[in-house]
């Protein structure tokens, strides 16, 4: 895309905000007329899409979004957009490298100085690492509850991807409360640990960590 950026004046007239403001917000700030054409997408939102431009017809934007999302996206803005009212939709959409990403974007009705809604200013964030984490974190619980049903052992999960340490009830009756983060977790552990199996064990710790197993006894 040309990097010289210029805006639908008229677009931005009518629904009233300063883009030289927002063209260097960090976020996606996009804003569109009532029939869902494009008046603005400041530098942020140009650099993710690599092809969004103003002036767009209405529906262009909804051929980046993802096809298992695209109908959700249309009705939950059009719904909007029908009541006048603000919104805000989750959703995937193709990044300029052709990765999807998740969005979360958030839109408000802009009105001209007469008081007219005349359409709608939004910003989407980038939330893909935050839904990533959170994926992980709920996999690490449901793999510790499934041994937990068929073992009374002591476990204990940590989670490369969210860095976070699970453990089970077992465990928690034993020891005591298991700190979810790593670091604590780890600080926790080693304070646990008998002074003459620290050592060892610690270095045993640190090699499972490189070769995906270790069995340790302390």
């Amino acid at each position: 895309m040309n990097s010289t950026h210029s805006p639908d004046t008229q677009g931005l007239s009518e629904i009233q905000f300063d883009a030289s403001m927002m063209d260097d917000f960090p976020a996606m700030v996009w804003g569109v007329r009532l029939d869902g054409s494009a008046c603005y997408y400041n530098k942020a939102a140009r650099a993710f899409s690599g092809d969004l431009q103003e002036g767009a017809e209405g529906g262009a934007w909804l051929d980046q979004v993802h096809p298992e999302d695209r109908n959700y996206c249309f009705t939950a803005m059009r719904a909007a957009f029908d009541r006048r009212e603000p919104f805000e939709i989750e959703f995937r959409m193709r990044r300029h490298d052709g990765e999807y990403r998740w969005l979360v974007d958030r839109g408000a009705p802009m009105r001209n100085p007469g008081g007219e809604i005349t359409g709608y200013l939004g910003v989407a964030h980038d939330v893909t690492s935050h839904r990533t984490a959170d994926l992980a974190r709920r996999e690490s619980e449901e793999q510790v509850r499934l041994l937990s049903a068929v073992t009374h052992d002591m476990i204990w999960n940590w989670d490369l991807r969210s860095r976070q340490v699970l453990c089970n009830a077992a465990l928690i009756s034993t020891l005591g409360e298991f700190p979810s983060d790593t670091k604590s977790a780890l600080a926790w552990w080693r304070g646990r640990l008998h002074p003459d199996d620290a050592s060892r064990v610690w270095q045993a710790f640190l090699r499972a960590i490189e070769d995906g197993y270790a069995s340790i006894s302390y």
